[in-house]
């Protein structure tokens, strides 16, 4: 009977969501039926679906939170104490198609804004006192700092808002002489302090719309239930599907325009990509501020109010193929020019080359992540161009290679299979568990290489999923000397389906007009002796830290993380001689003092920012974060003596005939010259194949 009754409130669900129209008691209904049908759609699919109980139900309160509050800027643990005969209560709700605690959490965060708003319009009116010392605490996990009652968060946003100013004035100062004396930075500080509280109000604004239009509290309840099975699983409704899937693809729709932000918060034109539409305008240039964007639905965009990150938001909408914007040129003229979206190249996914030079000369390829076309399954992805870069190369008797994985989150893991393949003749890379405890041996499908010479893979905390893959992989095989920190330690798969609860593998058919969708984790990646590197990362062979990482979150930070599991099954493969580890990391200790001086340029930031666990101190030390300014990157003056940073032979033609290309290529070249993680990767390169002769 228990389980008829379920079946039935199922059905009815799904009859709620067929019938949707689109009022308040419906919006809440709908809710909940959608929740309903989203734990089905997980308990049916996921790799180890957790039964939907008062534990469950405990992880979704948690994530809530965190979801709408990670810097703990808005709740207190009075707010928290009034909803806690709600913390076990969840499953029940979801199951009874009860909506009772999404709407009181809504009701409670609209309060909270409206009460930070009012914080921050009396923050706006006093003094800040920017010669005391104070300390800030963060929890990545988003849970642990709250604090105490109102009074108390009151005193958090001033600590936060004297924080946020001074690094504004410090950015600001950069643009002048390190020399400048600390009394004349602070001349702009009320136009910093306004534009950074006007920002953080705009913020509450938008938040605020968004809950009165009911989208932020269902996508955040959902996204809650799905992120407590694990943080990669997601609801998606079809606009954030499109989107997911266009970062992952070689191209994009784009107005061919890429924003920055000026030290004193003004949003600026950075770029004009070539060929696009604001370039046909012929009447945007870089350097432009952007004052107000209207969109093709007639919304109108303040920028004087809106950052960065809210920017590119809007520019990047999928729904938004049309926008006007409204430009301030350099000699103060005013002009309106109106875009429309064309298909451009993703330039964020796109390979780079380059060949290292010094007593060695080593290729150098960059690959940001494992993209492919999800619009045609058959066509050639980051695999086949990071294949035409080795050619390239190889042109230029390179001595050694080294892949840079480095901040790449992963990708098409299909593409990754076929990138391991480039450097391994043929064999099994790794193998995937399923919810029915199969096994499946995954393979290179293409006999052959394309490059058998020294190999260096540099991964670092934020190389994560199909990266770590292939640095795990070619370890294995010893193919590779792996260089950096370990890596973020994500083993698992996701895929995009229909939120269905009809929804099959076996005949993944699509019904009509369907609007939700869901990223759900299917598999747990196993390297080839049996052993996961979920939530542990890729270790590198030769171990080389980011200092710069302090917020650098990791896959065990999470609670929800699968745990890291083992299987017994173990392919044959045909393993490579061990890699002289040893020698390398002796001849670079001893044969090259610089690298330690290295290190230390990099370590300044520890006296502002501090990391325990998952926990982060922010010193407001006026002293300390000014200092900063003078402590600025020296690398490329100790660096530029060891080794130069060329084009290979074959792109010196095309960077003839494009400057814009040129110029950006020249910039990226300016900034490998001072990565001392780049700079340790040649040597070890060049000393590997000194040693593999």
């Amino acid at each position: 009977m228990a389980r008829f009754l379920n079946n039935l409130k199922l059905l009815f669900a799904i009859i709620i969501l067929a019938g949707f129209s689109g009022n308040h008691d419906q919006y809440t209904s709908t809710t909940c039926a959608k929740a309903l049908v989203l734990t089905e759609t997980f308990q049916r699919n996921h790799y180890r679906a957790h039964p939907l109980d008062d534990e469950f139900s405990q992880r979704i309160y948690d994530q809530v939170f965190v979801l709408l509050d990670p810097l703990a800027m808005y709740f207190t643990r009075n707010d928290l104490t009034d909803l806690a005969d709600q913390r076990s209560t969840i499953d029940d709700q979801i199951k009874d198609l009860d909506c009772s605690f999404p709407d009181k959490v809504s009701a409670l965060y609209v309060k909270k804004l409206n009460s930070v708003d009012s914080f921050l319009t009396k923050l706006e009116k006093m003094p800040f006192d920017y010669h005391h010392k104070d300390s800030l605490f963060f929890d990545l996990t988003g849970t642990g700092e709250y604090a105490a009652n109102d009074k108390v968060l009151t005193q958090r946003w001033q600590k936060y808002l004297t924080y946020r100013v001074l690094n504004g004035i410090l950015f600001y100062g950069r643009s002048d002489s390190t020399d400048t004396p600390p009394d004349t930075l602070f001349k702009n500080e009320p136009e910093i302090k306004e534009r950074i509280i006007k920002r953080q109000k705009n913020t509450i604004r938008r938040k605020l719309d968004e809950l009165n239009n009911e989208d932020l509290m269902q996508e955040t309840f959902l996204n809650a239930i799905a992120m407590s099975y694990d943080p990669h699983s997601a609801y998606f409704p079809i606009e954030e599907k499109k989107g997911f899937e266009s970062d992952l693809s070689r191209t994009k729709p784009s107005y061919g325009i890429d924003l920055s932000e000026s030290p004193m918060g003004e949003v600026t034109i950075d770029r004009i990509v070539p060929g696009g539409p604001a370039w046909k305008s012929n009447e945007l240039n870089k350097g432009d501020i952007l004052l107000q964007v209207k969109t093709g639905s007639g919304r109108i965009i303040d920028m004087m109010e809106t950052g960065l990150q809210e920017a590119d938001q809007i520019m990047n909408e999928e729904s938004s193929d049309r926008i006007t914007l409204t430009v301030k040129k350099p000699d103060g003229r005013i002009t309106t020019v109106k875009l429309e979206k064309e298909i451009l190249t993703n330039e964020e996914n796109l390979v780079q080359s380059f060949l290292l030079k010094g007593d060695r000369t080593i290729g150098y390829i960059s690959l940001p992540g494992f993209y492919t076309d999800f619009n045609d399954p058959s066509g050639l992805g980051c695999a086949n161009d990071v294949a035409k870069e080795i050619l390239k190369l190889r042109s230029d008797k390179i001595q050694g290679l080294i892949l840079d994985l480095r901040n790449n989150g992963g990708g098409s893991i299909t593409e990754a299979l076929g990138l391991s393949g480039i450097f391994i003749n043929e064999g099994p890379l790794l193998m995937a568990g399923y919810k029915d405890n199969n096994v499946e041996i995954k393979k290179d499908l293409n006999r052959g290489t394309i490059y058998n010479g020294p190999l260096v893979i540099l991964v670092n905390g934020y190389s994560a999923s199909a990266s770590e893959m292939v640095a795990a992989s070619l370890q294995d095989y010893h193919r590779a000397l792996i260089i950096g920190s370990p890596t973020y330690g994500k083993a698992s798969g996701q895929v995009i389906i229909p939120m269905d609860t009809a929804f099959n593998f076996d005949t993944p058919k699509v019904r009509e007009m369907q609007k939700d969708f869901v990223k759900i984790t299917v598999e747990e990646l196993f390297r080839l002796n049996g052993q996961s590197y979920q939530r542990e990362g890729v270790m590198p062979d030769i171990e080389v830290k980011n200092p710069g990482a302090v917020f650098l979150e990791k896959e065990s930070d999470y609670s929800a993380a699968l745990k890291n599991e083992s299987i017994f099954k173990h392919p044959a493969y045909n393993q490579l001689p061990s890699l002289p580890i040893d020698d390398i990391k002796k001849k670079l200790t001893e044969e090259h003092p610089e690298l330690s001086a290295l290190q230390k340029s990099k370590s300044h930031n520890k006296m502002v920012i501090q990391r325990s666990g998952n926990r982060i101190k922010i010193n407001i030390d006026p002293d300390a974060i000014l200092k900063t300014r003078s402590n600025d990157s020296t690398d490329k003056s100790l660096l530029s003596k060891y080794w130069k940073i060329e084009y290979p032979s074959l792109e010196k033609r095309v960077l003839s005939v494009d400057p814009y290309r040129n110029d950006i290529e020249a910039g990226v070249r300016s900034e490998l010259l001072s990565d001392y993680q780049l700079y340790t990767a040649f040597l070890a390169a060049g000393y590997l194949a000194e040693l593999s002769k």
